[in-house]
């Protein structure tokens, strides 16, 4: 049988009318990305795994600094993987209004929780 299950499309997919119908990002979100300016994002995960695109921001900064630092040998894997679920834990209280100006949850695309809502 030929096919998929299932395809990772990463950034381009950020663009689509789908990402917001199906609820996988916020119209919110999706406008902050496609306006942001150059540099305006990052794409976190490019040495761990899964990469995401996201909106600049303290948390993305931290977790590209933790990357970085597994990355460089200045920690054992089971430190890194404690300290990423220690910030994703906690990126449901992050207000982005302290970095956009704008109310709702917002964290990255790749895990977004009740974006836009306050």
């Amino acid at each position: 049988m030929l096919g998929a299950d299932a395809i990772q499309m990463g950034t381009a997919y950020l663009a689509t009318r789908e990402i917001v119908e199906t609820g996988a990002l916020t119209a919110l979100y999706q406008r902050m990305v496609l306006e942001s300016p150059p540099g305006g994002t990052a794409v976190s995960g490019q040495r761990t795994g899964l990469r995401v695109r996201s909106l600049r921001t303290p948390r993305v900064a931290a977790i590209l600094s933790l990357e970085r630092e597994f990355a460089a040998g200045h920690q054992d894997e089971a430190s890194f993987r404690t300290r990423m679920e220690e910030m994703a834990a906690g990126a449901s209280s992050l207000r982005p209004e302290a970095w956009t100006g704008r109310a709702g949850w917002l964290w990255m695309s790749g895990a977004v929780w009740n974006a836009g809502n306050s």
